[in-house]
């Protein structure tokens, strides 16, 4: 389970490498790097954070529209995230 947070936030922040390398560029010289990427990790994980009891909330109300436990719902890995986001745009429109 670790090491699928790890990946995960190693997936997260790979995105925005090539951003941070341009906007980099732009930096004084006596720049508090150490500072930046410390912020930018802090802001990444607590994104993740509330992105998981996002995602866990929807899938609980979806085992509780169906009747089954939370295990039950959807299949692990990358396919949790696309459900959950299907089902509730699907959830949107119907409203």
């Amino acid at each position: 389970m670790w090491s699928d947070a790890a990946v995960q936030i190693l997936f997260t922040l790979g995105g925005g490498f090539g951003t941070l390398i341009t906007m980099g560029s732009y930096n004084k010289f006596n720049n508090k790097c150490h500072r930046d990427a410390v912020a930018i990790t802090l802001a990444n994980c607590s994104t993740s954070f509330f992105l998981g009891f996002v995602i866990f909330s929807i899938l609980g109300f979806m085992a509780d529209r169906r009747a089954v436990a939370v295990h039950d719902v959807v299949d692990h890995g990358a396919c949790v995230c696309v459900c959950v986001s299907s089902v509730e745009v699907q959830a949107q429109n119907a409203s």
